[in-house]
């Protein structure tokens, strides 16, 4: 007697597949000649006894090699088990006996993600083309092609999968994250806010709206939501998000109560440590701390360069995870904070790696950084290669002419502000002539010749190509 099950019966299972805990089991358990019948098979799938039905399938396949019905249970039986090995090869077979089965194509698509092949994104792509009603598939197929890095086409299966499955967290929060891979923070922002208001409550929506709108630098709306989420949930997460918008609006004492709140719960091993002890970092370097005599260091605890000292440790540690960022600033702040420590040398160096030909507005911050470092340096060629470093930040970001509104909107310490502030008024004094021989010479304020200057700045970047390190008497 031969088993009918209806496809739609025998291979709906594959498609809850991601969802259904794994049973292990032994893998050819011994099965009796009694109990080598269709009915037998029906009832060990029913009961989810993988490794029987597994095994009654097999048998059963001897005599009715071709019957899908028995090779659909049977790989679903070894996917369940994880032996996706042997699921890929049974389900390939049903796949030269209808080679466009919808159902077939998702287990197939299932099995080759699960062993990362090369095909697989072609593969669940065909599958969610064949399976456009069904959520799993379309979510299996977007992480196969995210797999394969073709972000685009898997953002557009996730976003079919959570349109029919709206309230499904998984998809959510998956397709919030390629969103987030992209930089697109506008849509991540905008799913899971649209989520939390039809009711979708858990943490991390609350977590991942907050990160997205700190990204869009809409601070206050952060702090709002950050605050619905905390009354809720008590996540140190939001009290890092809340924290960084605090410290964006320059509420620096604010910021520094979160943020201390927030390292008191955040482990070293977190995902979130790094960006807490970078935005906790931050804000030291902004905070009143105690200036010593020219040239020593107080030791007290608050004293400008011990906490700058701290503040240089904990970017360390936190560029020891910097992909876990996405700030390109980390080494600016790590260099400020170095010259700020009065450890000149180890500043230039940091900022000077920093530095890159692109003008743009994150090598213009690393160029005005190592201007105020090197203006430190009390050697004439010092400061007159910080004024040509920061001309260069100016024609990359002229708002480094308004040293006030780069400690605004920049959140650079105190200090750096101060010396950025002596640069400006240096580099703005009127250039001196001088007559001689019926003919006029101009020099620039720190008295080169204004040719010379200009080949100091190439002398400079081409120092800086090449790894060139002064020695410093």
């Amino acid at each position: 007697m031969r088993l009918h099950i209806p496809a739609s019966l025998a291979l709906c299972l594959a498609i809850l597949l991601p969802e259904i805990g794994f049973a292990q089991e032994a893998a050819d358990p011994q099965i009796d000649a009694a109990d080598l019948t269709p009915e037998a098979l029906k009832t060990a799938y029913a009961e989810k006894q993988w490794a029987r039905a597994a095994g009654i399938a097999a048998k059963l396949l001897e005599s009715e090699p071709e019957n899908v019905d028995y090779l659909a249970i049977e790989g679903i039986s070894y996917a369940q088990q994880e032996q996706n090995e042997r699921a890929e090869q049974v389900f390939l077979k049903i796949q030269q006996l209808r080679p466009d089965d919808p159902q077939n194509q998702g287990n197939l698509c299932y099995a080759q993600n699960q062993l990362g092949r090369k095909d697989a994104a072609d593969v669940c792509q065909k599958a969610a083309k064949l399976n456009p009603d069904k959520a799993s598939i379309n979510f299996i197929a977007g992480q196969a092609l995210e797999n394969a890095k073709r972000l685009d086409e898997a953002k557009e299966l996730y976003e079919v999968a959570l349109k029919l499955e709206p309230d499904n967290i998984r998809t959510l929060t998956t397709l919030t994250n390629v969103c987030y891979m992209q930089k697109n923070y506008r849509q991540m922002a905008d799913y899971t806010e649209d989520a939390i208001k039809h009711g979708v409550e858990v943490p991390i929506l609350y977590l991942n709206l907050t990160s997205a709108l700190n990204f869009l630098g809409e601070y206050e709306k952060t702090i709002e939501w950050a605050d619905k989420g905390i009354e809720k949930y008590k996540d140190p997460g939001l009290k890092l998000a809340k924290g960084e918008a605090l410290y964006r609006l320059n509420r620096i004492d604010e910021a520094s109560k979160m943020l201390h709140e927030a390292s008191n719960e955040i482990q070293e091993g977190s995902v979130m440590w790094p960006r807490m002890t970078y935005y906790l970092a931050r804000v030291m370097l902004l905070e009143p701390c105690k200036e010593g005599a020219e040239g020593t260091c107080v030791t007290d605890d608050d004293a400008c360069c011990v906490k700058a000292q701290k503040a240089a440790a904990m970017l360390e540690a936190a560029g020891k995870r910097k992909s876990m960022l996405n700030d390109n600033s980390l080494d600016v702040f790590l260099g400020l904070a170095y010259m700020m420590s009065g450890d000149l040398e180890k500043a230039e160096a940091i900022l000077s790696k920093a530095t890159h030909g692109d003008m743009n507005q994150d090598n213009a911050s690393a160029l005005a950084a190592l201007a105020v470092t090197l203006y430190q340096f009390s050697d004439t060629k010092d400061k007159a290669a910080a004024l040509q470093y920061y001309r260069q930040a100016l024609d990359a970001s002229p708002d480094f002419s308004d040293p006030e509104k780069i400690q605004k909107t920049r959140q650079w310490p105190k200090k750096a502000v101060d010396i950025l502030g002596q640069i400006k008024a240096e580099a703005e004094k009127p250039a001196k002539s001088k007559s001689g021989c019926g003919c006029e010479i101009t020099s620039t304020p720190n008295g080169s010749p204004a040719p010379m200057a200009g080949l100091l700045g190439i002398l400079g970047m081409l120092g800086l190509m090449f790894g060139w390190r002064r020695r410093r008497g």
